[in-house]
């Protein structure tokens, strides 16, 4: 497999490239709120930022290899875990 197909889970092969809108990264964060880290997964950097699913590409952090996505589709949103809590687009 090359090009972004190569970094889209084969449960999501079905999708359509343009669909996919959204490279959500999880990561490691200190809460301003309670002042502990916390890790988000990229599943749930999507639900806080409250987009579908189905429109997103996931990377467990920063290294993971699902980053080069982004050479064959520049427009994807890249979404992380925010210190300050504001998930708003």
């Amino acid at each position: 497999m090359y090009g972004l197909e190569a970094y889209i889970p084969d449960w999501k092969l079905g999708v359509s490239f343009m669909q996919i809108k959204y490279l959500c990264i999880g990561g490691t964060i200190i809460s301003n709120t309670d002042g502990d880290e916390h890790y988000i997964s990229p599943q749930r950097v999507a639900e806080l930022y409250k987009v579908n699913l189905a429109e997103c590409i996931f990377a467990r952090d920063v290294t993971d290899e699902k980053l080069f996505a982004l050479r064959y589709k520049p427009d994807l949103i890249c979404l992380r875990p925010r210190t300050d809590g504001n998930y708003n687009l």
